[in-house]
Formats: structure tokens, sequence, C-alpha cells
């Protein structure tokens, strides 16, 4: 009787142990699968905010791409000066004298844009560096210059208007096109 009892503890023992084992194993295994659950729901978050906030610039990328053309499209002096379209707003400048004054990136703290700065200027003038547009009347003149000034893509640093003229003339100082490039 005794070796019946010693032979039904060890596979007692052995089943005890098992259960044990496979009990810590699974609570263990449970904790893993727990872990990595909540990691799957931390990335999925993520990645719904970066859509989101992806999705909430797409109106300020289509602004930019309609506000600034490409470089690319610009081959020479003569497009670039098409580009800004002068006439548009009853301004005449002499087309013979316009020069490119100075091309350079735009940057903001030391981080580039992805924009050029093209900036133009007549060869003859009392002023260096400045464009020198003329319009048929103070009032054109004005006008003109207030809507081209409204363009995203333009850049007049200063405005100096000279009266003593038949017709009147401004000196557009640090005119320049804003490009995006490619």
């Amino acid at each position: 009787m005794i070796a019946i009892r010693q032979a039904t503890r060890i596979p007692l023992f052995f089943a005890c142990t098992f259960f044990m084992v496979f009990a810590v194993q699974g609570i263990k295994a449970y904790n893993i699968l727990k872990e990595k659950a909540a990691a799957q729901a931390a990335v999925t978050e993520s990645v719904e905010r970066w859509k989101q906030s992806y999705m909430a610039l797409s109106d300020t990328v289509k602004k930019w791409d309609s506000n600034y053309r490409k470089d690319s499209t610009i081959q020479d002096l003569l497009s670039l000066y098409t580009l800004v379209g002068l006439a548009d707003y009853g301004l005449i400048a002499d087309t013979d004298g316009v020069v490119v004054h100075r091309i350079e990136q735009v940057t903001v703290n030391g981080v580039a844009l992805g924009l050029t700065r093209i900036c133009l200027a007549s060869s003859s003038g009392s002023e260096m560096g400045a464009l020198q547009v003329q319009g048929g009347n103070y009032q054109t003149l004005f006008a003109g210059l207030k809507r081209l000034a409204a363009r995203p893509d333009i850049h007049i640093g200063t405005i100096n208007i000279k009266g003593d003229r038949s017709f009147p003339v401004a000196s557009l100082g640090d005119f320049c096109v804003l490009l995006r490039r490619v």
C-alpha cells in the first residue's frame, strides 16, 4: 500500500508542478500580450493623430502650390517679367533695362523654406537695386502698386514716388519674386 501511495504521489507532484509552471508562464504570456496590445494601441493612436495633422495641412499645401509658381517654369528673364505682369496692374517698366539684381534662398531662423527669391532692378536710374515703374497717372500708379504689393509671391522692400516727371514714377526697392523650388 505504501508503494501505491508513492506511485500516485509522483504523478500528482508532476501534475501540480506542471500546472504551476503552466499557470506562471500563462500569466507571463498574458502580461506580454497585454503590453503588446497597449503598444499597438499607442502606435495606432499616433498614426491617427499624424493623419489628422496631415489632412489639416492639405489646404495649406494647396495654397502654397497656388501662391508660388515652380522655379522650373521660369526659363529666362522674359518669362519672369511676364510672370510679374506689370501691365496687368497698369504699370510700365523699361523691359530692356530690367536685370536680375540678386538670387537667394529664403530662410527663416536658419531653416530653408523651399522658396527662391529673385530680385529685379532697373539697370538705369538713380537708385541701385530698385525697379523703376511708371503709371499713366497717380491714381493708376497707386492702385497698381497696392494690388501688386498684395500678391503673396511678390516682395517689395521700399517704394519711393517721384512726382517731378510727366508720368509718375515709383522706385521699388528690393523688388523680388518668390518661386517654389522643385
